[in-house]
């Protein structure tokens, strides 16, 4: 489990969000290439994280956020490795069915591909909203 420690800064009936506390961690941290909590680190120094308010947590609570390893690898070949297989696939399909001597053939093989790389990021979007929704847990310190 990859695990980070921090704060609430907003309530509400069915959601809460948490800011990274501000924490100077182990020695590790200071080589961001070999420290194995620096990429939910680097994702909660952007923004707030909003979570469901699945137990009693009040505003100005610390807690412990975590995601699995495994969620998170899953996510990330998810989100880099399946749309640049749909903007190939999107590109050879369409020149394989396009004859040679179509007009502006170029231009349709780039369409395709652009087309089939945002169908792909719109499933995405649908996946990861239901799948790793609920995959950080979190608990008062």
């Amino acid at each position: 489990m990859i695990e980070e420690q921090a704060v609430i800064v907003k309530v509400d009936a069915h959601n809460i969000w948490v800011d990274k506390l501000n924490t100077h961690g182990c020695a590790g941290c200071q080589q961001k290439s070999s420290c194995s909590t620096q990429a939910l680190s680097q994702l909660l120094e952007k923004k707030s994280l909003r979570l469901i308010n699945s137990d009693d947590f009040k505003l100005g609570d610390k807690v412990i956020i975590s995601i699995d390893e495994n969620i998170l690898i899953n996510a990330s070949l998810l989100m880099y490795l399946l749309p640049l297989l749909a903007l190939f696939v999107g590109t050879f399909l369409t020149d394989a069915f396009i004859n040679d001597t179509t007009a502006n053939k170029d231009i349709w093989i780039l369409g395709s591909a652009v087309l089939s790389f945002a169908l792909c990021l719109l499933g995405i979007k649908r996946i990861s909203a239901t799948r790793y929704a609920n995959s950080i847990s979190i608990k008062k310190l």
